[in-house]
């Protein structure tokens, strides 16, 4: 049903083979190919009849069938290999939310407990940033005096 942009699959050839997977040609109808042969099987010589669930029954077979694609791995069907991935999504999925729940409890935590102290840094930082303007005006209103002075005492 599936191959390896057109070719049969290599059991070496393993990295990048999700990117490379394409419906056979066979029974792509974008591509003239013939949608029964999903339900006849791909070297069916005639159509069959329209309800048989014959060659859908050999695929679960060939899907419960334990095997081990790759050297080294694990015995499993591909039903449990499913099983097993998506398991670990949704615990991955879990954990995630979990640390991100925390994280933001955490969060508001802290804030609540800033702001129960009476510390709002953006209200103190808007205080400082007055100060600041009102110093640098005070500075130039003493250096215009100083100058004025200055000049006084020239004359």
């Amino acid at each position: 049903m599936l191959t390896d942009l057109g070719n049969p699959f290599d059991p070496g050839d393993l990295p990048g083979l999700s990117g490379r997977l394409v419906l056979n040609a066979a029974i792509d109808p974008l591509r003239g190919g013939d949608p029964t042969l999903l339900r006849d099987g791909l070297n069916a010589a005639a159509a069959g009849p329209a309800g048989s669930s014959t060659q859908l029954d050999r695929w679960l077979t060939a899907l419960s069938a334990p095997r081990s694609d790759v050297a080294g791995a694990s015995t499993r069907s591909a039903i449990g290999r499913i099983a097993e991935f998506t398991a670990d999504i949704g615990a991955k999925r879990l954990a995630a939310e979990t640390a991100q729940s925390f994280a933001a409890a955490k969060w508001d935590s802290l804030r609540q407990a800033e702001l129960a102290n009476g510390v709002d840094t953006d209200f103190e930082l808007q205080i400082l940033l007055r100060v600041e303007q009102a110093y640098a005006a005070n500075a130039k209103v003493i250096q215009t005096i100083n100058s004025l002075m200055q000049r006084l005492m020239e004359i």
